[in-house]
């Protein structure tokens, strides 16, 4: 039996919880999985947002997030997870 209170963090739980969506190792995004845009959709950054972000594009691709840089403030999004379809993706990347 559990007493006392237990305050949860709802914006961390959140994240732990798309964290865990994109586990590799949990979740298979081959086939219907992964959602490929027919027309890629540019996020627009700062010029520093965008060179922090370029390192980790392979490491993101591994988490079926299909990303790659298009000019000094532009990221173009190319696919991602079919379950993330309602992400503010500028949010994501910021």
């Amino acid at each position: 039996m559990l007493t006392g209170i237990r305050l949860v963090d709802q914006h961390a739980l959140h994240e732990k919880a798309l964290w865990l969506l994109l586990d590799p190792q949990q979740t298979d995004f081959a086939g219907s999985g992964r959602q490929e845009l027919l027309v890629p959709k540019p996020i627009e950054l700062s010029a520093a947002e965008t060179s922090a972000i370029e390192p980790h594009l392979e490491e993101l691709h591994s988490c079926g997030i299909e990303a790659e840089v298009f000019g000094p403030t532009t990221i173009l999004l190319r696919a991602h997870p079919s379950m993330l379809h309602k992400l503010n993706w500028t949010t994501f990347f910021t």
